[in-house]
């Protein structure tokens, strides 16, 4: 009887490793994808990285919002952060219009238009250096370029409906914009100094 007491206690003390080692493999598996995702994401994922890891926001993160904002360097809700434009303008006016809701702070398809035409209309010097002081044209190329480059992600990220016409709207305003800067070369504020005009 006593060897049979014995060789139960064995078993179970063997369970109860055996289940220690698996959590130890998944922590070291989560991580193994964090250091992943790090080194193949740019500073404004890298700064949502850090940002999950000090457990700022208590509620769930907006992919939409998320992508739109790492795709233009922009934010209407305020960012611990110095490398996105946040437009506090728009934030106040959206706050007035939807009765301090928070989550209407979130950019989206309905929004962005507005939170473009914003940026664009920044003064260059109150934008942080961090976040590039680029000329209206070499914003929007920046614009494309981070668009084209992650959209397969984004929509991996989440396959939606919302998803779908945020990024849809993300080139067409793109695009407009930049024909109107072509245009119009004076419309928009320019981080450069205008050449002297010559005869």
């Amino acid at each position: 009887k006593n060897e049979k007491k014995k060789a139960k206690k064995s078993k179970k003390k063997k369970k109860k490793k055996k289940k220690k080692k698996k959590t130890k493999k998944l922590d070291h598996n989560t991580q193994e994808d964090c250091i992943k995702t790090i080194l193949n994401t740019d500073t404004e994922e890298v700064v949502e990285v850090e940002e999950a890891a000090m457990g700022t926001p208590a509620k769930k993160k907006d992919p939409v919002n998320g992508a739109l904002r790492q795709i233009f360097n922009v934010t209407v809700a305020p960012v611990p952060s110095n490398e996105v434009v946040h437009l506090k303008e728009l934030e106040q006016e959206i706050r007035e219009e939807s009765n301090n809701d928070e989550d209407a702070l979130n950019l989206n398809a309905e929004n962005l238009e507005r939170a473009l035409s914003t940026r664009l209309f920044f003064p260059p010097a109150n934008i942080p250096a961090a976040a590039k002081r680029e000329s209206p044209m070499d914003y929007l190329l920046s614009c494309m370029k981070r668009l084209d480059r992650n959209k397969d992600r984004y929509l991996k990220m989440q396959d939606s409906d919302a998803m779908k016409e945020a990024l849809k709207k993300s080139k067409e305003y793109i695009v407009a914009y930049a024909t109107t800067m072509l245009r119009e070369p004076d419309t928009f504020p320019s981080s450069h100094p205008k050449l002297p005009n010559t005869v």
